[in-house]
């Protein structure tokens, strides 16, 4: 869905507004395009910018850190936005590549800054005169976006002098511009008045602190000028179940993410570490290329996690495998989704059995693991209580009879995520390990 808002009379927003989930740490919102068909900033200048504030309603967050580069050599490394021409065929762009650039984008803030720092009378040409925008020759730049989407739409133009940039950029190599959301602790809602995801959008002059300031409340906002009104969404909330879960194993294997991406396009994906006591240890946003993509998620301290949550993959195949420190990679069959699973228990004196359960839902569920015989006789082994998000690991190699067959069957109150693995381990450089498949048994 497509919605356009007026700043003023030479200053338009532009948004698509798709369903994000309202309890995320890492969410995707719409694409946000300015257009100008003015000259609303002839007094503008490297020494004299014009600041653009957007910032979000309701407690939410930016998810990640677009600007300001963890080990950068400087404390704002901008992000130059493509400037297009749209309408008068002879209209060429003529603005400096830095004459829109992303100056503030902070993972844990809510708001983001752009500057304009070249004068709109020199941004286009036509017959050989510079001039400014007007209605038959409109300038926009557009964020939300992947760089494929903004190569695509813009090359064109570049390659006839109507875009100043081929991509957004950051020095010599494209950027992405993705609005990825945290609204864990936002009062974004599933339903009624607080669905929508709104945003402010305020200019300033006189702006200072913007790149340096350790937070929003350090900036010096400078004086605001006329071109503010109202709010504008890119955004609606929803429930959105969790895309995978992908449960780790009793090891010290590292646990990777395989993410294949069969579309033209790159897309955001967002993974959550949970320890076993259903805490979010870590939140991982990574973006899958065309093609296939591997992501390794450990944290800086190389800790595993009980399990990882897919919460943003959009169109997107995930999986999960884990890597032994000879090389070696073992794919984890997805784990089973249900509230009955049979799984035939097989094992040796040599081996572990590991079963891993996980509950995403939002009230505690009760898990009962039974041993089956060939007669079919049943025999609770073990209860579970999980909360919300909690895991478990529980070894279940004591409970085999290696001489008889039997299957395990698990059994709870609301559908939870379950995987067995069994698995073998003679020292760090030598190990080995099965996925076992289960079956679903739900009536």
């Amino acid at each position: 869905m497509l919605h356009l808002f007026v700043l003023l009379a030479n200053v338009d927003i532009t948004t698509t507004e798709p369903y994000i989930d309202y309890r995320s740490m890492g969410t995707r919102a719409g694409i946000v395009t300015i257009s100008v068909n003015g000259n609303d900033f002839s007094d503008t200048s490297t020494e004299n910018p014009k600041y653009l504030r957007i910032r979000m309603d309701k407690g939410t967050r930016l998810a990640e850190t677009l600007v300001d580069l963890e080990g950068s050599a400087t404390l704002s490394e901008p992000i130059d936005l493509a400037m297009r021409i749209s309408g008068m065929d002879r209209a060429k762009i003529r603005a400096p590549r830095d004459t829109v650039r992303i100056i503030r984008w902070r993972r844990g803030e809510g708001e983001l800054w752009l500057e304009i720092r070249h004068n709109s009378s020199t941004w286009i040409e036509i017959d050989g005169e510079l001039t400014f925008p007007n209605t038959n020759s409109r300038v926009s730049w557009t964020m939300g976006r992947s760089i494929e989407k903004d190569q695509a739409d813009v090359k064109t133009d570049y390659e006839n002098g109507r875009s100043n940039l081929p991509a957004n950029m950051r020095g010599n190599e494209a950027q992405h511009t993705f609005f990825m959301l945290d609204t864990s602790r936002s009062i974004l809602a599933a339903e009624g008045l607080n669905r929508a995801q709104e945003f402010d959008c305020d200019f300033f002059v006189g702006s200072r602190l913007v790149r340096t300031a350790l937070s929003p409340a350090g900036i010096r906002i400078g004086q605001q000028t006329n071109a503010n009104f109202g709010s504008y969404y890119f955004g609606v909330g929803m429930e959105k179940l969790p895309v995978a879960t992908i449960q780790t194993l009793a090891s010290p294997l590292d646990l990777r993410i395989d993410a294949y991406n069969r579309w033209p396009d790159s897309r955001p994906v967002t993974l959550e570490a949970h320890t076993l006591e259903g805490e979010v240890s870590d939140v991982f946003i990574r973006v899958a290329k065309p093609g296939f993509n591997q992501f390794d998620i450990l944290n800086a301290e190389g800790t595993g996690f009980a399990a990882v949550v897919v919460r943003e993959a959009e169109y997107l195949e995930v999986g999960g495998y884990v890597s032994s420190k000879s090389g070696h990679r073992f794919q984890l069959i997805p784990p089973l989704h249900a509230t009955q699973m049979r799984f035939p228990l097989t094992g040796s004196v040599e081996s572990q059995l590991w079963l891993s359960v996980f509950n995403s839902n939002e009230e505690t569920s009760h898990v009962d693991l039974i041993i089956v015989d060939q007669q079919g006789h049943e025999t609770v082994v073990d209860r579970l209580e999980l909360e919300p998000t909690m895991s478990d690991r529980r070894h279940m190699t004591p409970h085999l009879d290696l001489n008889v067959t039997q299957n395990l069957v698990v059994r709870s109150d609301q559908p939870v995520h379950v995987n067995l693995t069994n698995q073998a381990i003679s020292n760090e450089n030598q190990f080995w390990l099965q996925s076992i498949s289960g079956k679903s048994i739900d009536r």
